[in-house]
């Protein structure tokens, strides 16, 4: 009970459980390797802090009840009746524990909210089909639908979505929760200018969730999909940027983050100044990755293990203009590669798989009949439609 309640008392370790930086990862990481025997208490302790820091979400009181039967029976064998059984003089000791974690976590409600409030996405959201063309959903239930390509959607101005030089007034939400969405459809891409003149590149398939507005704290985003990121530097208001898997911590960048959630891998690309780097599924004690620019971060949903690498920064300066760098890539690589911005099924017959090797630039800025053209000539074959989605080159 006493190393239960030195940790519950410990504010480093309350940090490391809300709001957990490079230091305290690397302070627990070694902590644990030197003190194995601790490493249940610990776990048990940051379970049970994290369980009554969930946003937005009041712990029941039957749970409340729950653990602090669980504090009080911490230093007695008998259960499940042992906390009838502790004496006077025990009892006090042990709901002053009691009274320090709930305390501990109230405050560290109100800790989390300012360092770091997640975008809570509710599942509508991620099904919202863009249709044909890029959609803007705007927290007041509007939408807007952008045909011209290089649009930019500006969120810059305070209580107005800028497109081009039409000017639209979004109507104020008294809700705490409301966000403001941009879905790039498959075959499309997208240019976001955010509040504080952020400005993030949608590739094809992506969609970006942002609150409807942005805290003097810190500045949050959820990304579905691949997203090139030029952030404004604010060192007293850091940004973070979630995914299903991963989360990024930037103060101020160049990066592209490859995050579909329909792919094994996620990555991170830093092209310019840093970012730091972590899975969610990397069990209790995900670590922040430093990157240095020119490197990218990978991580494997199936493995669960997470690489740096050098990444090929030219890759990434292209697509956002819509161009892709074929070097030596066979007729199937480059298929791929089409089907995926599509998102269709575009295969080629085995003559065509064994015959060519391809290096050139392919522009995606056509549109997909023409794309299709320019794969027949360079490759002597005619794509056929098998059925809705599905195509073969022959």
């Amino acid at each position: 009970m006493d190393d239960y309640k030195k940790y519950i008392e410990d504010r480093k370790f309350v940090k490391w459980v809300f709001d957990p930086d490079a230091e305290t990862e690397a302070y627990y990481a070694d902590y644990l390797k030197t003190h194995p025997e601790e490493k249940k208490e610990m776990l048990d302790a940051k379970k049970e802090l994290s369980i009554l820091a969930v946003r937005n979400e009041k712990v029941r009181t039957g749970r409340k009840k729950d653990i602090y039967e669980d504090i009080l029976c911490a230093g007695n064998s008998r259960k499940p009746a042992c906390h009838y059984l502790i004496r006077p003089a025990v009892f006090a000791r042990y709901a002053a524990v009691a009274l320090i974690f709930f305390a501990i976590g109230s405050l560290t409600v109100s800790l989390l909210e300012r360092a770091r409030p997640a975008v809570m996405v509710e599942e509508s959201m991620l099904v919202k089909s863009a249709s044909l063309n890029t959609t803007v959903y705007l927290a007041d239930g509007s939408q807007r639908e952008i045909g011209s390509p290089g649009t930019i959607i500006d969120f810059s101005c305070p209580g107005y979505l800028v497109i081009n030089a039409d000017s639209v007034k979004i109507k104020k939400v008294e809700c705490g929760n409301s966000k403001n969405m941009v879905v790039a459809p498959y075959g499309k891409r997208a240019r976001v200018k955010l509040y504080d003149r952020s400005v993030v590149n949608l590739n094809a398939g992506s969609r970006i969730i942002l609150p409807s507005e942005f805290s003097p704290e810190s500045r949050n985003a959820y990304l579905v999909g691949e997203a090139f990121f030029d952030i404004a530097r604010d060192p007293g208001c850091p940004f973070y940027i979630q995914t299903l898997l991963s989360e990024i911590k930037v103060l101020g960048t160049s990066f592209n983050l490859y995050a579909y959630p329909d792919r094994k891998e996620q990555t991170a690309f830093l092209q310019e100044g840093k970012i730091l780097f972590r899975s969610k599924d990397e069990g209790w004690f995900p670590v922040w990755r430093n990157l240095k620019p020119g490197e990218q971060v990978t991580f494997n949903s199936v493995t669960k293990t997470v690489s740096v690498t050098a990444g090929d920064e030219q890759y990434y300066a292209l697509w956002k203009e819509g161009i892709v760098q074929l070097d030596n890539v066979t007729v199937h690589d480059l298929l791929t590669r089409v089907g995926q911005y599509f998102n269709i099924t575009l295969k080629a017959s085995s003559s065509h798989e064994e015959q060519r090797r391809i290096t050139g630039k392919l522009d995606l800025n056509a549109d997909q009949n023409e794309i299709f053209k320019y794969i027949e000539n360079i490759t002597d074959g005619k794509i056929i439609k098998l059925n809705e989605g599905a195509f073969m080159l022959e």
